[in-house]
């Protein structure tokens, strides 16, 4: 494997339908891999990546290239998928540390084993056996059977080196204004780090020392 490895922080939401890193997918039915759908997520941008067969047990492996964790004290990698309880569908996550030919299953998901209400998920995977290493692999391997053809859906994949509190904040308004009338800013808070943060407060501020507005609210835990 060649190529400098990914540093942390790293993040992939699937936003706007495409991948902001190099990722490539292997299947085992020659039409098609894991690919992008928009119409949900569970990060409010509308897409995820997702494996829907052409043909039943079929698999197909989402594949990232190297990531370091150098200088990490708490890595964790981070990613939420939807669970569709009672479909004879499988999701594995592995690692392949320095490019080894041993793979290790990090993450283990049977849908049709698995009674947890359908719904978004995240999952928190402590790597800290791995921070020796030069650099690791990272895969997600979907297997479908089910006879309706579910999808296997991720969304939201991070590798980070965690704190026990840390936020995360975005500010989004509208493309254009006009002089003298209100402008609209949304500020989202997102909690990235391990304990739940029990309250917080949002100070945006135009330059200067004005106080545009406040909010207090209680940050959601990633679980």
């Amino acid at each position: 494997y060649v190529g400098k490895p990914y540093e942390l922080p790293f993040s992939e939401s699937f936003a706007n339908g495409r991948v902001y890193h190099s990722w490539y997918y292997t299947c085992n039915d020659y039409k098609g891999g894991f690919n992008m759908y928009s119409g949900m997520s569970v990060d409010g941008d509308n897409f995820v990546t997702a494996y829907q067969p052409y043909t039943l047990g079929s698999t197909s492996s989402l594949n990232l290239g190297k990531i370091s964790l150098k200088d990490a004290e708490n890595p964790k990698v981070i990613f939420a998928f939807y669970n569709t309880p009672g479909r004879d569908n499988t999701l594995a996550v592995t690692v392949c540390p320095d490019g080894q030919a041993a793979v290790d299953t990090i993450f283990y998901r049977n849908f049709m084993e698995n009674s947890d209400p359908e719904g978004w998920y995240y999952s928190v995977i402590d790597m800290d056996q791995y921070k020796d290493a030069s650099y690791f692999l990272l895969s997600f391997v979907a297997y479908v059977n089910d006879a309706k053809f579910d999808m296997v859906i991720v969304d939201d994949v991070n590798v980070r080196d965690t704190k026990d509190y840390d936020l995360e904040t975005s500010l989004t308004t509208q493309f254009h204004t006009t002089a003298g009338e209100a402008l609209k800013v949304q500020s989202k808070v997102r909690n990235i780090g391990v304990m739940t943060a029990e309250s917080y407060s949002v100070n945006p501020n135009d330059n200067g020392p004005t106080t545009l507005g406040a909010a207090i609210a209680i940050a959601q835990h990633v679980t």
